[in-house]
């Protein structure tokens, strides 16, 4: 995985304020708290995280293209 740009992580801190209901500043102020305290991520964490955010989104896409799904919001 690797580090997102300066604007991919705009669009995260966004897309977290609007669904969370509150200001990207809150957001930002939460991003910095844990990356100040959290320690780096080994190559195996990142790469089961990775395994794991690209399997929900192959389960997410079929879920869309099902004929049940037809007519629903993803």
């Amino acid at each position: 995985m690797d580090t997102p740009t300066i604007e991919e992580e705009w669009i995260d801190i966004a897309a977290a304020a609007k669904r969370q209901h509150c200001a990207t500043d809150t957001i930002r102020q939460h991003v910095r708290k844990i990356r100040a305290t959290a320690q780096p991520l080994t190559d195996e964490q990142k790469a089961a995280l990775e395994k794991v955010f690209l399997e929900h989104l192959l389960e997410r896409e079929a879920k869309r293209k099902t004929p049940e799904a037809v007519g629903t919001t993803p």
